[in-house]
């Protein structure tokens, strides 16, 4: 008779259990002389060296990403400690072109997979028209996918005629996509469709694309 003592299979529980445990060991087995200082210290420091308080400007990022402060890669217990507090007390920011919101998208998901919600913004490079570009932003923003639409115009700069046609279309747009939130989006899609006849009378090049 042969006797087959059968081996449990590791739940889920077990393995994230497991890597959390081998983690931590290797965190302990770090080195580096900062992590010999006080806790408080060394918040000091990281908030030094990581948020720049003289900085006025935000962290630039793009397609390809940011440029990570060397600290953040000193150890992996540093990085542990640090990066939250990187990525919750920085403002980030992003050039959006012809409208594209798929480096927003990539940015918010990158922050959803972390839990952590950063202060983000964008700037609009409004030179390069793009319907299609657009309706997709807006369709990521009625699905709350990504948390910035385009800007819509303050109502003193309206009243003041310091916005352009363009900005007040796009207001509009912003406007309707919030009204009709709780809509299904090829019931919004219809109604924006109604304000690309507004945008072709200002610039030709809104009809080039998209539907």
């Amino acid at each position: 008779m042969i006797i087959c003592w059968l081996k449990p299979r590791r739940t889920l529980k077990d393995s994230l259990l497991l890597r959390q445990q081998q983690f931590h060991a290797q965190l302990r087995q770090q080195k580096s002389p900062l992590l010999t200082m006080p806790g408080e210290l060394r918040n000091e420091i990281y908030r030094h060296v990581l948020l720049d308080t003289g900085r006025t400007s935000a962290v630039q990022y793009d397609s390809t990403g940011f440029t990570r402060p060397a600290l953040l890669n000193a150890c992996k217990m540093i990085r542990f400690e640090a990066l939250k507090m990187f990525y919750l007390e920085n403002k980030f920011e992003t050039t959006v072109n012809k409208y594209n919101p798929s480096t927003m998208l990539r940015w918010y998901t990158h922050f959803d997979r972390l839990n952590i919600d950063a202060v983000e913004d964008c700037t609009v490079d409004d030179t390069q028209p793009s319907w299609a570009n657009l309706v997709e932003w807006l369709r990521l923003y009625h699905a709350c996918l990504v948390m910035n639409a385009p800007k819509c115009p303050d109502i003193l700069c309206g009243l003041f005629r310091m916005s352009t046609t363009r900005e007040i279309i796009i207001g509009g747009m912003v406007s309707t996509v919030e009204i009709m939130r709780k809509e299904p989006w090829k019931k919004v899609h219809k109604v924006l469709a109604l304000w690309r006849a507004a945008f072709a009378r200002q610039d030709d090049r809104w009809t080039a694309d998209g539907s």
